[in-house]
């Protein structure tokens, strides 16, 4: 079978970046079907993670990334521009390769891919909630011209949605959230993780993963720590990621004098190794997608303590059981769940064994097998 993805690019270390690697690569080697990428942005740029050799990467340079630049008015002409220029090359593109199942990952090509006439059956995947950018643009606090945009932006969206032959999302909760539409599915992002081993939970560590940006909450995380090392002073958080608000979380950590029990470290391919190493995962997002780090980290047997945000750890989370799901922004609770973890290491290893029986149901074997008959359904 034939199939393209399309993304902005696939240079950043983000967690849409981690899926596609993992999801191609598996349809390419295991299920032997024909792979293509097609990026916007990715200027020569070389790809964060690593693709399997005989996957196909076509870059068209519509360039999205440099409207940063420009201000509203000339952001929305430009994009208007790119936007045409894009339709054009992708149709050429398309009618050329004849694939079987062209797939968007809601970049800006998902209001074009439902309207290219190349005998394709079209999805789209979602990689964040229905609130999510909501929630994203509330936190910016924008402008009334920006704001105007976002509605414009929303029409449009809803109109390509509604034309493609499925639109996938990750979480049945973010499916409620839509109305649960005629052509919507549910099919969790799946976890290349296969550990030889589980963490022995021994370490006096705690481990968060994500994007340093206002939408993971390192902040709170932060504030959480503060209480956690009153009563356990020799335990550290490593945090690791990179982004805008490194610099002033950072300062935080200086201001709360927890330079010894804080680390912010680089992304790394290698998070396995990491997690392994660890005792207890955190996750602290005021909003997501779905929240992958969070099966990464229980198929290595770490407990998880979260906060309960839209959308994702209601659906990945037996509270109690396999993990602590705390009100979302709850720092209180949060911090007493860690407390509780760290001051029970037979609690730590019960829940580590059952989050390791939790992440079998988001395994790349059981995923990549939905897709499959996903595209089987399609195409027949």
């Amino acid at each position: 079978m034939k199939l393209v993805y399309m993304i902005q690019s696939t240079f950043n270390s983000g967690g849409t970046e981690r899926v596609l690697v993992n999801k191609v690569n598996y349809l390419a080697d295991k299920l032997k079907h024909d792979i293509t990428i097609i990026t916007t942005d990715q200027q020569n740029r070389k790809p964060f993670f690593e693709f399997s050799k005989i996957i196909k990467h076509i870059d068209l340079s519509i360039n999205y990334l440099e409207l940063k630049q420009w201000g509203p008015i000339p952001r929305l002409y430009h994009f208007i521009l790119k936007q045409k220029r894009h339709k054009k090359e992708l149709s050429k593109l398309l009618t050329l390769i004849r694939a079987d199942i062209v797939i968007s990952m809601y970049g800006s090509e998902m209001r074009i891919v439902p309207f290219i006439q190349d005998n394709s059956k079209k999805i789209l995947e979602l990689h964040f909630s229905k609130d999510f950018r909501l929630l994203y643009e509330k936190s910016l606090n924008r402008g009334c011209v920006m704001q105007i945009m976002s509605i414009i932006r929303d029409y449009w969206e809803k109109r390509a949605i509604n034309k493609y032959d499925k639109f996938i999302v990750l979480t049945k909760e973010d499916k409620e959230a839509w109305g649960n539409k005629k052509n919507i599915e549910v099919i969790y992002n799946a976890c290349s993780f296969k550990p030889s081993r589980k963490s022995k939970l021994e370490a006096n560590s705690a481990i968060a993963v994500g994007r340093l940006s206002a939408q993971k909450g390192f902040d709170m995380l932060i504030s959480v720590w503060y209480k956690v090392i009153e009563k356990h002073p020799n335990w550290k958080l490593n945090i690791f990621g990179s982004g805008e608000d490194k610099k002033k979380l950072i300062q935080q950590i200086e201001s709360l004098n927890l330079n010894n029990n804080i680390q912010i470290l680089s992304p790394t391919p290698n998070i396995q190794e990491e997690y392994l190493n660890s005792s207890i995962f955190l996750f602290s997002s005021r909003y997501e997608g779905f929240g992958l780090v969070l099966v990464e980290a229980m198929s290595c047997g770490l407990p998880v303590v979260a906060f309960s945000c839209p959308c994702g750890p209601k659906d990945i989370i037996t509270d109690n059981i396999n993990g602590y799901l705390v009100p979302n922004g709850n720092i209180n609770e949060m911090a007493d769940k860690i407390c509780k973890l760290i001051e029970n290491k037979e609690l730590r290893n019960d829940m580590g064994i059952k989050a390791i029986e939790n992440s079998y149901r988001f395994s790349q074997e059981v995923i990549m097998e939905q897709w499959n008959t996903l595209f089987d359904s399609l195409i027949k």
